[in-house]
């Protein structure tokens, strides 16, 4: 009885591990391991086995690749009066390459310099130096305002940065790296005259009020964009909507809404309790 296991889709160029159990009455045997790949054949495994109950892992590097490519493991055990062979199928695929266009903000002003970073990594999600034929840069009437050529990324990384023009238009724009497959990867942003929040309100609610509730707890918070809290007043409409029927017995009224409101000072610790 044997078992072998092995990835059945390793990446080209990778290192992965076949594992191997053997459990046989007999006290010798030959194990024999190897992977087929086009015309060459590799020796992953030579174990001569004397225990009855042999388990073992060997690594191995996976050939390398362009497409998708079959291979072979062909499993061999000899012995005296024993002889059993099998070959199972799998799939050697290229490395996956992954490009990733990211600038330090999505919105930006007229007049604004725009950072980018693109960065390069495996399918280990590890960075690796990749080649860019063109990086560009074209403005929302698709015209070509920013060129880079034969850009490479230095240990996985590529800074770049564009001034934006004072008078430049609002609107999206859309930076465009053609990798060593030629293959596009694009990433946009918006240039818009805007004008940053002095500050933000965030309320919390309970998730389910019932009509068993006497008090009710709402939290409302409000704070300066450099994290100051904020004084100031809040005011709170609660209501309980009535039942809307799609029609009405002759001589029926539609029943109104019941609503309150309530009315607080902010300060940096508030809870407005409804009653």
């Amino acid at each position: 009885i044997y078992l072998l296991t092995a990835n059945s889709q390793p990446v080209g160029g990778s290192t992965e591990t076949l594992c191997v159990h053997v459990h046989t009455s007999q006290k010798t045997l030959l194990l024999h391991v190897t992977l087929e790949h086009g015309q060459t054949s590799k020796t992953l495994l030579s174990q001569t086995v004397v225990s009855q109950d042999h388990y073992q892992c060997v690594s191995f590097k996976v050939p390398a690749v362009t497409i998708d490519t079959e291979a072979s493991i062909v499993f061999e055990v000899k012995g005296k009066t024993t002889f059993l062979n099998g070959t199972t199928k799998i799939l050697i695929k290229p490395p996956a390459q992954l490009t990733i266009i990211a600038t330090d903000k999505p919105l930006y002003k007229p007049g604004q310099t725009v950072k980018i970073r693109i960065v390069s990594l495996d399918s280990n999600f590890l960075t690796y130096n990749g080649m860019f034929s063109t990086v560009e840069l074209q403005d929302p009437n698709s015209n070509r305002i920013g060129q880079w050529l034969n850009m490479s990324t230095s240990s996985g990384f590529l800074d770049l940065s564009y001034p934006v023009s004072p008078e430049a238009a609002e609107g999206f724009y859309v930076i465009t790296a053609w990798n060593e497959g030629n293959e596009p990867i694009t990433q946009d942003f918006e240039i818009k005259k805007y004008v940053l929040p002095k500050f933000e309100v965030t309320v919390e609610l309970p998730p389910v009020i019932t009509i068993l509730d006497t008090t009710v707890t709402l939290k409302v918070c409000a704070k300066y964009t450099y994290g100051k809290p904020v004084m100031g007043s809040a005011t709170a409409v609660v209501c309980r909507r009535s039942y809307r029927y799609w029609w009405f017995a002759p001589g029926s009224a539609q029943l109104s809404d019941i609503c309150r409101t309530f009315t607080m000072m902010v300060s940096p610790l508030s809870h407005l309790i409804l009653h």
